[in-house]
């Protein structure tokens, strides 16, 4: 859901003919970073600290639809309730690149 979440935000804000990019790498060899880069409008630096918080939304920046500004507060609890951490480096006029990080699950074989 996680993903899914920010995959849309990444169609909403990014123009049409803009690029987004998904990925997914072993990060310290216990968790699993998953990415997701697009081409928008960017965030401003005042709101990077705050896009996570409920109902927070950018004002005058607008997407090809409007949105509640649940999406990415759900983002962090699920992830921070998986023991992961979620973060977003963004530039305006540059685009935005969310990250999150979840543990990898160990599985014993045997018995």
């Amino acid at each position: 859901r996680v993903l899914i979440n920010l995959f849309d935000n990444a169609v909403k804000f990014t123009p049409l003919g803009g690029r987004i990019t998904v990925s997914a790498q072993p990060e310290d060899g216990a968790f699993v970073r998953c990415s997701v880069h697009d081409a928008g409008p960017g965030i401003p630096r005042e709101y990077l600290d705050r896009i996570f918080e409920r109902f927070v939304q950018i004002p005058g920046q607008s997407g090809r639809r409007r949105g509640t500004g649940l999406g990415l507060a759900f983002c962090r609890l699920a992830v921070e309730a998986h023991g992961g951490r979620i973060w977003v480096e963004s530039e305006e006029g540059r685009g935005s690149h969310f990250h999150f990080t979840l543990p990898i699950a160990q599985c014993e074989v045997g018995g």
